[in-house]
């Protein structure tokens, strides 16, 4: 009669056998060098290359910064979008007429950085390399809220999923949580 630990060992090796066998079953079907995400990979690789052969022309091209862009962001409506570039501006575009622009003025640097609508896109947020980060009311843009916080440039702003809070980041290592509901 087997001891119960030769049975726990012939079960293991019968285990060890049949997970052996899938284990063949699989190499047959994807080699052994490719594992499934190799082949996700490489199909993704595929489309991507197929996708650039394609030929898209621009819908628009919005022009009035004078320098580099450092970011740009849809309103959550998809009917604005605000820019931030090197010439220290704030720019907001109306997508239907890239005409109606409206240049956001109020950072004391060089360069904005960074900028973003909230959820509801009634606000935007900006951050630049004069430290500061400013909160904008898209229907007043003279109405601003300047946060001072930071003691280096500003390269990141975000908005909380409610439009309530703010976050920066800066070249200072600091994230900053920002309350903005007001």
């Amino acid at each position: 009669m087997e001891s119960l630990e030769q049975r726990v060992q012939k079960i293991q090796k019968e285990k060890r056998q049949r997970n052996g066998w899938r284990r063949e079953k699989r190499e047959k079907i994807l080699p052994k060098r490719h594992n499934l995400r190799t082949l996700v990979l490489l199909v993704t690789l595929v489309l991507f290359c197929s996708a650039l052969g394609q030929q898209h022309t621009p819908l628009e091209v919005f022009e009035g910064h004078t320098d580099v862009i450092s970011s740009v962001a849809f309103s959550p409506d998809g009917n604005r979008i605000v820019s931030s570039a090197w010439d220290n501006n704030v720019i907001l575009w109306d997508v239907n007429n890239p005409a109606n622009v409206i240049v956001l003025e109020g950072h004391t640097g060089d360069m904005v950085r960074s900028a973003t609508f909230s959820p509801d896109g009634n606000r935007i947020v900006s951050g630049s390399d004069d430290s500061n980060v400013i909160l904008w009311d898209v229907n007043d843009p003279a109405n601003v809220v300047v946060l001072e916080g930071h003691t280096s440039w500003v390269w990141s702003v975000a908005f909380s999923p409610d439009g309530n809070r703010i976050v920066s980041g800066s070249m200072d290592k600091d994230v900053i949580l920002w309350d903005v509901d007001y």
